[in-house]
């Protein structure tokens, strides 16, 4: 009521006339304000943030060849809990509480014995580096004339194994200790790991 009084009396308006109108601003002022809803802004890819807090984490034990690398094998995860286990150990890093930053950072990495392999292998993928990683020599057009030609030949061909497998022409293309060979990662060569 004094707020409304005192605005009357600067208004210099009788009272009768601005008691509806100074009740008015009162109780607008006592009501909250509207906040507009923030501008919809699109989440962070999970793998863009896994690799940047794993390359913060664990600078000098990062387990890819590259942010990008990283990113790529971390789109390949079958299952979130893959992701999720990783989270979680970067959070005991950030707390102190592994063993040791290099059995943490293994624990979060690509082949992690405590959350999984992020090495996983599947046609798509074969494809897919084999076209991105060796088309400069131009290994994929001389082996394949479309990306179905390639999948189609991956589907008959063995995932895993140590000779002839899938998974041995991905490991000629992501070996973080030496370049790509993308001659023994083509599919008219005999790949063997090691």
């Amino acid at each position: 009521m004094t707020r409304a009084l005192t605005l009357c009396s600067l208004l210099l308006l009788p009272l009768s006339a601005c008691d509806d109108a100074a009740f008015d601003l009162v109780e607008s002022a006592d009501r909250p304000s509207a906040i507009p809803d923030p501008p919809d802004a699109p989440l962070p890819d999970t793998c863009e943030v896994y690799c940047g807090d794993y390359r913060v984490a664990c600078e000098s034990h990062f387990g890819y060849a590259s942010v990008s690398e990283c990113e790529a094998l971390c789109g390949y995860w079958e299952a979130d809990e893959h992701a999720d286990c990783r989270f979680d150990v970067l959070d005991d890093i950030a707390e102190d509480a592994v063993e040791s930053l290099a059995v943490g950072c293994a624990d979060a990495g690509r082949d992690s014995e405590v959350c999984g392999s992020a090495y996983v292998v599947t046609c798509d993928r074969y494809c897919d580096e084999l076209r991105t990683v060796c088309n400069e020599e131009g290994t994929f057009e001389a082996s394949f004339e479309s990306r179905e030609k390639c999948q189609a030949w991956c589907d008959g061909e063995p995932l895993y194994g140590e000779a002839h497998s899938i998974e041995c022409r991905l490991g000629a293309m992501e070996s973080v200790a030496a370049p790509p060979d993308c001659q023994a990662a083509a599919p008219d060569t005999s790949c063997k790991s090691g």
